[in-house]
């Protein structure tokens, strides 16, 4: 079959007994000859003879992948593989990319955290996970994994593209601009045509990006994201009738959730926030009727308006049918996170545990309930054993060591506490784990270590604006 000599093989396979593997490598067959079903069926087959193959789940994801509507169950396969074997390199990929596909993009960031940490020549991954890094802010991040990727790969133009992202995330458009235009001569792509055209907008050069986007007509209408850079440009060009019949089509050919949180946030910007939400709540015919929902939700928790995503989202709790478990799925985890920066505690707590028992080995519900019941609701023996289940599938995540450690602090294991929070700091300095270990060399009477930790905590802190961790951290310095 890798030679694609796909009947020749399926006639070996009819001289043999059917078996975990011949049935996998007659999913395989059906594969390549494209039908999908017959694959599924195959795999099945394979897996109810041999349930403790990971490769045999991941080539289930694979199939199920390719439907929108079974990405939660693709998922799953995937963590089932990771539970076999954690360090499943294509398991840890395919993970992040549905994961990215779902619009989990927190959850992405740590699945390639790891899987980098596993097999640090993987350039692909890095790639991913820097562009998580810019979407989210974490710019220092993004610049050092460039520099890595670089390191590994210089020809590759993903980092040029990368850079350009870079910069005008910091503001830097001319930069920026000028990578892109050296990037569309070089090496043409649909996302560098989109980032160039959008920042030609931002930087009032509206009929620049429309020159552009004229001059690739075919890529912008199997693009439903180019279309909605053409939506901005119109928009931009005072053509606001126009602008949104695009948006509108743009929104409706979207296949996944983070297609649509993309156009939603080009129309936010280019509308204006009123008129673009009322657009958005009257479009019908999305492929999942949930998604706008959904991103109007997401953009809310991102303009700290958690009351708002929560009353949205209990309208979405009501209306999306239960049939929909992916939406659902999404409903809970941003209401869970809503209801934890609105310091409604309970709540969020069992908002996780409801996750918990569609999705139990999710790393950051794992992590984030640990967290709530460890530090908020006065639980740390309950916290340690989910703690320690989201380790195990991130070891070497700096946030989850965190959440391990000071759990072990809590409940008066002070050796682990240490030995995990040293672990933490070793994968990467946070506000959060400098504190938490710093406080713990002070409380032992370890002054030598306890200061410059806690001088570092302050200084991150400052840096990240987290201005409670720094004066915490401050408060302690003054103990010394």
């Amino acid at each position: 079959m890798r030679q694609n000599q796909t009947d020749r093989a399926v006639s070996v396979l009819d001289q043999l007994d059917d078996s975990a593997t011949t049935l996998a490598l007659r999913a395989l067959a059906a594969s390549q000859k494209g039908d999908r079903q017959e694959a599924i069926d195959y795999v099945n087959a394979s897996l109810g003879k041999n349930n403790r193959n990971p490769m045999t789940f991941v080539q289930r994801a694979s199939l199920l992948a390719g439907d929108p509507e079974t990405l939660p169950k693709a998922l799953d396969d995937v963590q089932q593989a990771l539970v076999i074997n954690p360090d499943f390199i294509d398991a840890l990929a395919l993970q992040a990319r549905l994961q990215i596909q779902l619009g989990q993009e927190q959850e992405a960031s740590i699945t390639l955290r790891n899987l980098l940490d596993k097999a640090p020549g993987n350039n692909a991954a890095r790639g991913q996970l820097t562009q998580l890094y810019i979407n989210a802010g974490r710019t220092d991040s993004a610049e050092l994994l460039i520099r890595e990727g670089l390191e590994i790969d210089p020809n590759n133009p993903t980092w040029l593209q990368l850079s350009g992202s870079l910069s005008a995330s910091r503001g830097d458009m001319r930069d920026a601009i000028a990578t892109f235009e050296r990037l569309m001569q070089t090496n043409p792509n649909a996302q560098t045509l989109a980032q160039l055209a959008g920042l030609y907008v931002q930087q009032n050069r509206a009929a620049d990006a429309q020159a552009l986007l004229e001059q690739y007509p075919e890529q912008i209408n199997a693009s439903p994201a180019l279309q909605g850079v053409r939506g901005t440009v119109l928009a931009a060009l005072g053509q606001a009738d126009q602008a949104q019949r695009v948006f509108t089509l743009a929104l409706q050919r979207s296949t996944s959730q983070a297609m649509v949180n993309g156009i939603v946030r080009q129309m936010i910007g280019s509308l204006g926030r009123a008129e673009a939400i009322a657009l958005i709540e009257s479009i019908d015919g999305l492929q999942d009727p949930s998604w706008a929902g959904l991103s109007l939700a997401s953009l809310a928790m991102s303009e700290r308006d958690f009351s708002g995503a929560l009353t949205r989202l209990e309208s979405l709790r009501e209306v999306v049918p239960t049939s929909n478990g992916v939406a659902h799925i999404q409903i809970e985890r941003l209401a869970a996170l809503a209801m934890l920066q609105n310091r409604d505690y309970a709540g969020a707590r069992d908002a996780y545990l409801r996750l918990l028992e569609v999705d139990p080995n999710n790393v950051e519900v794992l992590n984030n309930l640990a967290f709530i019941l460890a530090s908020h609701l006065n639980d740390p023996q309950k916290a340690l054993p989910m703690a320690k289940r989201a380790v195990e599938q991130a070891p070497n995540n700096a946030e989850i060591l965190d959440t391990l450690g000071w759990t072990y602090y809590q409940v008066g294991d002070t050796n682990n506490a240490r030995a995990t929070l040293e672990r933490s700091i070793r994968a990467r300095p946070l506000p959060a784990n400098t504190l938490h270990l710093g406080r713990i060399y002070l409380e032992t009477g370890d002054l030598r270590r306890a200061r410059p930790l806690l001088e570092q905590s302050v200084e991150l802190s400052e840096q990240a604006g987290d201005n409670d961790t720094a004066d915490r951290a401050r408060a302690f310095l003054k103990q010394l």
